[in-house]
Formats: C-alpha cells, structure tokens, sequence
C-alpha cells in the first residue's frame, strides 16, 4: 500500500537513491504512527512533490540515516547495511522516538525543520536549504500539531 502511494507522488520508496542536490540521504519516511513507509534519498524537488501532493492531514516525516536504520541494528556482518539485521523497532519506532527523531515534516503543504536544539526554539520562521523553503517548527510545537491528526 505504501509503494504505491509513494509511486503515485512520483518517490521510490524503497531505496530513492540520488547523487546531487540532497535534501536527505538515506533518510528513513515514517508516518504519524511511526510506521515506516519508505526509505532513500530526497531532493528539493522530491520535497516539493511531497508538499504538494500529500494528502491533507497526512504527516510525513523524515528522519536521518543513523536514526531510521543504525540505531536498531544487532548485527552486521559487512561494511554497509545489506545484510544487517535489525530490531522490529526500525519499522515501527513509534510516534514518540519519530517526533523526537524527526529532522523534517511535510504536512499540509508545508516542509519543516524540525528544530531539536532549545537553545535554537526562538529561530521560528522561514529557512532555505538546498532550493526549498523550510518553517522552522521547535519540537514542542510538533508534539502539539501531530496531536490533532492522531485523534
């Protein structure tokens, strides 16, 4: 269900792998619930796809690498994660450890930042990072905005 909701949106789930303009490497996309729906690499241009055609009241968020995948392995036997094994926890982490981990939420037609550091809480407004428009949302905002599309 999840492949074909990312093909429709013009995203490879499994894998987006691009070599120049990255927004995301290797980044993992989780849903509100903190279900894993896809993996890869995200662009500007993927990014505006995604803040485009979302669905309204469908959060997307972006975590980083280490957060969506190295953090839950147990064992990996070569030098990259082909054939690392993993706790269930990398396809369902939760809403909690998602939020907390978030580096980015698409959500309504918005792209955020989301902002981890509280020294940094009073940065709230605009940010351009690689050719796309970012509010900066402080992590106690996200709590409170997911809030209302998880009941």
């Amino acid at each position: 269900m999840h492949s074909e909701f990312f093909r429709n949106l013009g995203i490879n789930p499994k894998g987006n792998l691009r070599a120049d303009d990255r927004v995301a490497h290797n980044g993992g996309y989780y849903d509100a619930y903190g279900h894993k729906v896809g993996w890869g690499d995200l662009d500007a241009a993927d990014i505006e796809k995604l803040k485009r055609n979302l669905p309204p009241g469908v959060p997307l968020f972006i975590l980083g690498e280490q957060d969506s995948f190295w953090r839950h392995v147990v064992h990996n036997p070569g030098p990259t994660g082909d054939y690392a094994l993993t706790t269930g926890k990398e396809q369902h982490p939760g809403t909690r450890y998602v939020i907390e981990h978030a580096r980015y939420l698409i959500l309504d037609g918005e792209a955020y930042i989301c902002d981890r550091s509280p020294r940094d809480a009073d940065k709230v407004g605009r940010h351009q990072f690689k050719d796309v428009s970012f509010k900066v949302l402080p992590r106690e905002h996200i709590w409170a905005l997911i809030q209302v599309y998880l009941n």
